[in-house]
């Protein structure tokens, strides 16, 4: 399967969140991401 798309990157979820995109790919990388984070993501409507 492949994904593609637009990636958006951020160290900071937070700000990651504020920026992207519906459609958009979220790149993150941290070992544990946090329940609020998820959601963030979720209602953004990202793609991957």
């Amino acid at each position: 399967m492949s994904i593609q798309g637009r990636c958006r990157v951020d160290p900071r979820t937070k700000d990651l969140v504020q920026r992207i995109l519906p459609n958009e790919i979220a790149v993150v990388n941290h070992i544990d991401l946090d329940e609020i984070a998820a959601e963030s993501l979720l209602r953004k409507r990202i793609k991957a």
